[in-house]
């Protein structure tokens, strides 16, 4: 009889201890999710619209040693056609404009860095380039997304060069300082 009692009770010591592990996790559980209700929505950046573009506006031009015409302005655009191959022209506008979306942050501007490379191009003076990245920002629309765009206007002849150039935008997350990008590969040529 003894014997039996002590089974039921190590039965009973031992359902208790699963109940609590069980319980235990369940807990843990529950915390993990609570937790990681806490957690940043990653952010995006989104391609709208891209390839050629006319020119509504342009500011004046700015100088800046490290644009590879030697000056950069802001320009307004309207969106002509859908392509990743551009024909070189004078004047030709190529690019895209994105959306951010990022819901961790509460304010009018966010920075992004905006890079372009491209086949080396030699100007009037002898200096080399291959790209340039700028410093910008994106401004909060009534969509709730951060919009801007990234486009280069072929303007000097030493800039009509064929082959692969690659606009990028760049946005790092405030929350997590996790880099996310756009980016587009065009194909110039003659």
């Amino acid at each position: 009889m003894n014997t039996e009692v002590n089974r039921i009770g190590n039965i009973t010591i031992g359902l208790m201890i699963v109940l609590f592990l069980i319980s235990y996790n369940a807990k843990a559980s529950q915390k993990v999710l609570e937790d990681n209700k806490s957690l940043p929505f990653p952010a995006k950046v989104l391609i709208k619209d891209y390839g050629t573009y006319r020119l509504l506006e342009r500011s004046e031009q700015q100088f800046n040693a490290d644009a590879t015409a030697g000056y950069a302005s802001i320009i307004h655009t309207e969106h002509l056609e859908t392509t990743e191959v551009i024909k070189l022209n004078k004047g030709v506008v190529f690019g895209f404009n994105v959306a951010i979306e990022d819901q961790n942050v509460d304010q009018e501007w966010v920075p992004i860095v905006i890079e372009i490379k491209h086949p080396l191009t030699v100007n009037y003076l002898g200096q080399q380039s291959t790209g340039f990245k700028k410093q910008n920002g994106a401004r909060l629309k009534d969509d709730g997304f951060y919009h801007n765009g990234a486009f280069y206007i072929i303007s000097e002849d030493f800039e009509m060069v064929p082959g692969e150039w690659i606009i990028r935008i760049v946005y790092q997350e405030e929350a997590t300082k996790k880099t996310v990008k756009a980016e587009k590969i065009f194909t110039l040529v003659r």
